[in-house]
This record gives C-alpha cells, structure tokens and sequence, in this order.
C-alpha cells in the first residue's frame, strides 16, 4: 500500500488541480466550461475530509 496516497495527501491534490485546470481554463482562447457532475461540491467535500483528518 506504499504506493498509494493516503487520503490527507489525495484530498490536498484533488484541490490543487482543481484550481490549476480552472485556472487554464480561465486563460485558454478555446472557449470552455466546467462540468458539475451530480451537482456535487467536490471541492467542498474534499476539505471536510481534509478537516475530518486534522480532528
């Protein structure tokens, strides 16, 4: 299980490129638009788990 990241360390890099691809996003010539799958806040989820491990 070395090879896999724990999930302080998943949640961390889900949000990082999150905002990296919006931010490529936000400066592309292609015109383009996110997609909310499910109408879920993954982003949100993501730092309830990360405040879930700080606990």
């Amino acid at each position: 299980m070395a090879n896999h990241p724990s999930a302080d360390e998943a949640c961390c890099k889900f949000v990082e490129d999150q905002e990296r691809l919006r931010t490529c996003m936000k400066q592309s010539l292609i015109p383009a638009m996110e997609i909310n799958t499910g109408k879920a806040v993954w982003d949100d989820y993501a730092n309830q788990i990360l405040k879930a491990l700080d606990e």
